[in-house]
């Protein structure tokens, strides 16, 4: 689950609910040391399942550089495909978070902080793909 430090209040919620789904729910360690973060963030994108962004109140560049982490994931080692890539958008925000679109992952659009029936196929998928890892 990758989200900025701004949004990890309220994206704790969202990692309890897909904790309880059965997924293991890896965060950014944002207290860590820029270098140490860093190869925090690149290991979990090689050993994870799936990801799911977190667009919240962050800018939809933060977003966007994250979706080019995982272009970049196979050069940090990463051999298997992801089994699920989306971006979780929250109700709100400015006009570039309303019209957001990519072909890098699925957008699932919240209407609520916590909307598990936008988030129930991704769970899904992650699922099918036997993931253990988030």
């Amino acid at each position: 689950l990758l989200c900025d430090r701004v949004d990890e209040p309220a994206a704790a919620e969202l990692q309890d609910w897909l904790f309880e789904q059965g997924l293991e729910v890896s965060l950014p360690d944002h207290g860590a040391e820029e270098e140490e973060a860093g190869r925090f963030h690149r290991e979990n994108l090689c050993a994870c399942d799936a990801v799911l962004v977190y667009f919240g109140d962050v800018r939809r560049t933060w977003v966007e550089t994250r979706l080019r982490d995982l272009l970049k994931a196979p050069g940090f080692g990463r051999n298997a495909p992801f089994a699920a890539k989306a971006v979780y958008a929250t109700p709100g925000g400015d006009f570039q978070k309303q019209r957001f679109k990519t072909h890098l992952a699925e957008v699932l659009g919240a209407q609520t902080r916590l909307d598990t029936t936008a988030l129930r196929p991704f769970v899904d998928r992650v699922k099918a793909g036997r993931a253990t890892t988030l």
